[in-house]
């Protein structure tokens, strides 16, 4: 009989913890990174004033600023209105990395190329990948080889959007069934070729799943689905790539009346240059400052975030307390002299003092631009080098190739590509810049301390130790002491209680685990996520009915996981329930063709159901994909048959 989700027996059945717990340890702490990625306890400087967002409000209501356009009742319309009046910033727009950040496959242009010479097909993950295009359709063909390279198995799978502009590289997007996913091929542009997506390996090779903060930087809004992982509306997009309201505001009042009231400045749109600097910095900082850990703050969405709002009173972020680690853009410059000397100025160091956001700076007009750009400030006192010295190092005189230099190119994403520390002399370290605390995390923005600051500091840690689990370990039970001191504030915060869960899990206290996974099971039945952690802690102490039971509704919420349908067919075998694991395992291989552990599931169902022939069939299927273990497999089911 199936335990209900709401009650407990007073004592764990066992503790054991078959091959699929041991495989989703991995994946469900990759789950909740993903869940979890957002966030830090900021409080926030409003322009000139020192006033504070009241915790849990939402910032567009408590706005108290001129401008007409950030309370949430202000409806945003589409870059195809700013058009009318804004012909030349539109058009240039379009062709900027941000005017690009999102793309259907059919809009990518020609310089995505499918030829020989682009590394096409490549050899990745035990397979060899192909890439077709034709018309305005791309899709990728896998082979699974097998000794001598022998074609085993193979699949098809199309991709429908590109994310990124193309001038460093660009991943792709599969639909199943509105279940964005990111593909295991991506096109490099600096080597002009494709490749395996960074980061990925073998678990992922059927796609990683796509949450919403990704899309929060690359499309103009997402339409998830509430509690799924990857799920979205069709379409999935309100826009492609990141509109002009993305950077001031929603244009309906705009619309219907833009004359200034005056005289002087519009206060119907948000212009960032009429925004004190840190309310202007937050602007490009909602995307460009990643940090090491983003937290949501409680009770808000991304889309909570208008320009003209400080960034924290959204999301929190988190940077690392070694000064060596500052790779963002936005970090950097803050370390860099050039900020901290211009730090009390109404004209301030920021994104948009160098960087025109309507424009893309041809490769043409780059030193000269940005020339111009350090002589604003450096007009009488400049480089203390003799031009004569200067041309040695550049022979076109460019202060950012001496001061700003480019590292190699890494096609990370996040990672800047050019250092903005402005270094006064280049390759030395600097130790200059705000005094960090001895803890691994740094929040960005100044803190004050609360229940507020606790949540989103546990929270931030356990993303810290899903990404860097061999440094950042010993930060859990900090992490725990800060998210149970949290939730005595906020009881009803369901990632409060995942990452309660996840970390008593990691601490080998799974029944601990699931009693907080399954209080927040009663507040979110279809949070996905807290069905598969629920799932794996149930897993691990041997209650089959239960586990089975979160496998089912996190199967219902998304059936185009295949690791979600592995362990269910695990489970069901482990407990000797032969009904339904042929359909199973058929969804399961429609999901993952080459999974060898779904053939042999198979097999075992039809033996057990005296279907030799048809168990022989399966097991040919299976000998087709040639496994390591093929010999073994063989006697095994040999002596089967006896």
């Amino acid at each position: 009989m199936v335990t209900p989700q709401s009650s407990l027996p007073e004592q764990p059945i066992r503790r054991t913890r078959g091959s699929s717990a041991q495989r989703w340890c991995l994946f469900g702490a990759g789950v909740l990174l993903l869940l979890l990625a957002l966030g830090i306890q900021h409080r926030i400087r409003r322009g000139a004033s020192s006033e504070q967002v009241p915790p849990s409000s939402d910032p567009r209501l408590a706005y108290n600023g001129p401008f007409r356009n950030i309370h949430p009742e202000v409806r945003y319309v589409g870059d195809s209105r700013c058009g009318d009046c804004h012909a030349r910033e539109t058009e240039t727009y379009r062709r900027h990395p941000m005017g690009r950040s999102l793309l259907r496959v059919a809009d990518i242009g020609s310089a995505v190329a499918c030829a020989a010479s682009n590394n096409n097909p490549f050899r990745a993950l035990n397979s060899l990948f192909t890439l077709q295009r034709e018309d305005d359709r791309l899709w990728y063909r896998e082979v699974r080889l097998g000794p001598e390279e022998k074609p085993l198995a193979a699949s098809e799978t199309e991709l429908r959007y590109a994310i990124g502009s193309g001038n460093h590289g660009q991943s792709f997007l599969i639909d199943r069934g509105g279940r964005l996913f990111q593909a295991p091929v991506s096109w490099f542009s600096s080597k002009h070729i494709w490749d395996l997506s960074p980061g990925f390996s073998e678990p992922l090779r059927n796609g990683r799943p796509v949450e919403p903060g990704c899309f929060f930087c690359h499309s103009d809004g997402a339409r998830h689905v509430q509690g799924t992982l990857n799920g979205y509306e069709q379409p999935p997009f309100h826009g492609f790539a990141i509109g002009c309201e993305r950077c001031h505001g929603p244009a309906e009042r705009h619309l219907q009346g833009h004359q200034a009231s005056d005289g002087k400045v519009d206060w119907s749109i948000v212009n960032p240059r009429h925004l004190a600097p840190d309310l202007r910095d937050a602007v490009c900082e909602q995307c460009h400052l990643a940090g090491e850990a983003r937290v949501l703050r409680h009770g808000r969405d991304f889309y909570d975030f208008r320009p003209g709002l400080p960034l924290q009173s959204v999301l929190s972020i988190f940077v690392s307390s070694d000064n060596r680690k500052a790779v963002n853009h936005v970090e950097q410059m803050h370390r860099s002299t050039c900020f901290r000397g211009s730090r009390e100025r109404a004209d301030r160091l920021g994104c948009i003092s160098c960087h025109d956001p309507h424009r893309k700076v041809p490769s043409e007009e780059r030193i000269p631009w940005f020339r111009n750009a350090c002589l604003r400030c450096h007009a009488e006192h400049g480089c203390s080098l003799p031009l004569s010295k200067r041309r040695e190092k550049s022979p076109e005189d460019s202060c950012i190739d001496c001061h700003m230099p480019r590292f190699a190119s890494t096609d990370i994403a996040h990672h800047a590509a050019t250092d903005h520390r402005i270094l006064r002399v280049p390759g030395r370290e600097t130790t200059a810049g705000p005094a960090f605390s001895e803890t691994l995390l740094q929040p960005f923005y100044p803190t004050t301390p609360g229940p507020e600051a606790d949540r989103d500091l546990g929270l931030a840690l356990v993303q810290l130790v899903t990404n860097h689990p061999e440094v950042a370990s010993a930060s859990l039970p900090r992490a725990l002491r800060l998210l149970d001191e949290a939730r005595r504030h906020f009881p009803d915060d369901v990632e409060i209680g995942m990452a309660r869960s996840w970390i008593l899990r990691s601490q080998g206290r799974p029944w601990e685990a699931l009693v907080a996974i399954r209080n927040v099971l009663d507040k979110a039945p279809r949070l996905e996520r807290a069905q598969v952690i629920a799932a794996l802690c149930a897993q691990e102490l041997g209650q089959v009915d239960s586990a089975l039971l979160s496998w089912q509704k996190a199967i219902e919420i998304n059936p185009y996981l295949a690791p979600y349908h592995q362990n269910r067919v695990e489970l069901l075998v482990q407990a000797n329930r032969w009904d339904g694991i042929e359909t199973a395992c058929d969804t399961w291989l429609r999901l993952d063709p080459f999974s060898v552990d779904a053939h042999l599931f198979k097999v075992r169902s039809l033996l057990h159901r005296g279907e030799r022939e048809a168990a022989r069939k399966e097991f040919a299927r299976l000998e087709a994909l040639h496994p390591t273990n093929l010999e073994q497999l063989r006697s095994w089911f040999k002596e089967q048959l006896r």
